[in-house]
């Protein structure tokens, strides 16, 4: 049978992957996070956002599309962080269950508790 991407072996293999120097994932990210540091000091020494008030209407469109632009060059998911430790996004936790989802849609409790108080059911 298939191992769960929440089994131990396979979050281990995950995080040894993230932390070794020699491995091609963090070479990879190391790599996704410099380039996402470039683009931010660039766009860092761009005009200023008073300064920008001060041009035309017209410069001022061309600016914001340039600077949108250079945002969405950037790799999905990376952290731009210079210099430390990207935030890890916490996976655990309840997962909405399509029939929680449709129930809290509605105004209702996710959940439908027990109607015996936590005791177990009564048997004649």
């Amino acid at each position: 049978m298939a191992k769960s991407l929440r089994s131990k072996s396979k979050v281990a293999a995950r995080r040894v992957k993230r932390t070794d120097p020699n491995s091609v994932y963090k070479i990879n990210a190391d790599q996704r996070i410099q380039r996402a540091a470039a683009r931010l000091k660039v766009l860092a020494k761009g005009p200023k956002v008073s300064a920008q008030q001060s041009e035309s209407a017209e410069d001022q469109e061309d600016d914001q599309d340039a600077s949108s632009s250079a945002l969405m060059d950037q790799d999905e998911g990376e952290d731009a962080t210079e210099g430390g430790e990207p935030t890890k996004i916490s996976t655990s936790g309840s997962r909405g269950s399509r029939r929680e989802t449709w129930r809290a849609a509605r105004g209702w409790k996710p959940r439908v508790g027990s109607k015996n108080g936590g005791r177990t059911k009564r048997r004649h």
